[in-house]
């Protein structure tokens, strides 16, 4: 947990649907605003819209990567999480050094599909209509995090943050718990400022209790990353909350 490494890339984007592809179009200046098409379920000749331009992947055929049946019961949104993760998990190797109960699967995601969501909304409000039945599957928040640990294979932790720009601050909050619950029961009680194992005679319900003190540690670090990613727009101004992260799971009592 002292050193943290990025072993695997992926990524479905507007300017590249692979690592390669996204890079040379970086490097290259290329935009991925365009004029988008039309949508069917969108009204009149103007979808419905002021604007015409937009930053939409393009060249994108799930048929081409997943099972019918995963085609139908995600959204968009979900399909691009699975193909981007199942990249970086080729890129790394992870499931051929790891086994599949030691991995954990964290995605930041404010909402889920959105696309669907609108559709089903507008056949309920507009003609009285019934939703179609996977209509909460595929607009979840966590569907994409869901599907990414079905489609590797992953039986470890699998959580989605949902906090909007608050997702940051609540990933070193929860990596903070964790790790609390982790020190209960390997710190001594002069270092903890606490009584330790007090967590255990109370028979509270913690990380290491349900996951086990290894995938508590695995989780803890996940968390930490997530707080990176979601700071790093902020650049330099974000440092401390950075380092606040780094201590509160890097800390030993």
């Amino acid at each position: 947990m002292h050193r943290v490494v990025i072993t695997g890339l992926g990524c479905i984007t507007p300017i590249g649907n692979d690592v390669d592809s996204f890079r040379t179009s970086l490097f290259a200046g290329a935009t991925g605003i365009a004029a988008f098409h039309a949508y069917p379920e969108a009204p009149g000749p103007t979808q419905g819209l002021r604007f015409t331009r937009t930053a939409a992947v393009k060249d994108f055929d799930p048929r081409q990567h997943l099972d019918s049946g995963v085609v139908v019961s995600t959204d968009r949104t979900t399909q691009f999480a699975i193909l981007a993760a199942r990249q970086a998990a080729q890129h790394s190797n992870l499931l051929q050094h790891h086994s599949p109960e030691d991995v954990a699967i964290l995605v930041g995601c404010s909402c889920g599909g959105r696309q669907a969501e609108e559709t089903e909304t507008a056949k309920l409000y507009t003609r009285d209509a019934r939703v179609h039945p996977l209509t909460v599957t595929r607009t979840m928040a966590s569907a994409g995090s869901s599907h990414i640990s079905i489609d590797l294979g992953v039986t470890g932790p699998v959580l989605n943050i949902s906090t909007a720009c608050a997702s940051g601050t609540h990933a070193i909050g929860l990596a903070f718990q964790i790790v609390d619950d982790v020190l209960d029961i390997e710190a001594p009680s002069e270092s903890l400022g606490k009584t330790a194992g007090k967590d255990q005679v109370q028979q509270k319900i913690t990380f290491p209790v349900v996951y086990g003190l290894e995938r508590s540690r695995q989780m803890a670090e996940s968390e930490r990353l997530q707080a990176h990613a979601a700071l790093g727009i902020f650049n330099g101004r974000a440092d401390r909350l950075r380092q606040i992260a780094d201590f509160v799971v890097h800390r030993k009592a």
